[in-house]
């Protein structure tokens, strides 16, 4: 009904569409969202240079004035960035034997992350805050800072009318309005800095030991999120690194010795 998904008669292409679970909280009640694998698609585009910037870089940007934090998730962020018509056939799927495509960004897409962050950070370029006061964009994630509690309230409400009046959705329920201390980008921020949001630390504890090549490289990406907080990091991983570098193929099984 919203024109995101519409008929797609004759489309070269058609790429699998499957159900993956959300990760929740304990306790909360499990939902599953659908994913596009566009790895064919993907494989035939030459993806522009991204201008992401790192999150450890963006959190750099923090004032060290500030001791008001809100936190601002963008719901169905992709959505708002339309497609080409020209161009959106790439998207096709099939559901109940009809072929169907997108009209907006998805996930999957290798350009996604880049055209949004572009586009959003276009839109909150026209965005005028207070003094002593910042926003922090990471894709669709955003962070306002202020030095005072009225500052930061009347900040965010700005943003929250700014995006709305430019057609993007924020999520209600992942709102922190105006904190002391808020999750940001996985990391707890606070006036006295920031620290490694304990959920983070949860997920990396519980990770099983990697047994192929493939899985060391995604274990090792989740610790290097946190490599900023790890003493002598780069001496720990070194050895682990270097069987990523070898001539093991990722599917390789990987052999641990006794603890």
């Amino acid at each position: 009904s919203a024109g995101v998904i519409v008929p797609c008669e004759n489309s070269p292409v058609c790429t699998p569409l499957f159900p993956v679970k959300k990760i929740k909280d304990h306790g909360q009640p499990t939902e599953c969202r659908f994913v596009q694998d566009l790895q064919a698609v993907n494989a035939a585009v030459q993806p522009r240079a991204p201008t992401v910037l790192n999150p450890y870089t963006i959190l750099l940007q923090v004032p060290p004035t500030v001791k008001f934090f809100s936190v601002v998730d963008l719901a169905n962020a992709f959505f708002s960035v339309p497609v080409n018509p020209d161009s959106q056939y790439w998207f096709a799927f099939q559901f109940n034997r009809k072929s169907y495509t997108f009209t907006r960004l998805g996930q999957g897409n290798v350009e996604s992350p880049t055209i949004y962050n572009a586009a959003l950070k276009a839109s909150l370029d026209k965005l005028i805050l207070s003094s002593h006061s910042a926003l922090l964009q990471y894709v669709d994630d955003l962070m306002v800072c202020s030095d005072t509690e009225e500052a930061c309230a009347q900040n965010t409400i700005a943003l929250l009318k700014h995006l709305q009046a430019e057609g993007h959705r924020a999520s209600r329920s992942k709102l922190q309005f105006v904190r002391r201390k808020v999750i940001f980008l996985g990391h707890v921020i606070t006036a006295d800095g920031k620290s490694i949001s304990p959920k983070r630390i949860e997920a990396i504890q519980q990770l099983p030991h990697p047994c192929t090549k493939k899985q060391l490289m995604s274990f090792l990406g989740m610790c290097s999120y946190c490599r900023n907080f790890i003493p002598n990091y780069a001496v720990l991983e070194a050895p682990l690194r270097a069987l990523t570098t070898s001539a093991h193929a990722p599917s390789n099984t990987l052999q641990w010795n006794p603890p």
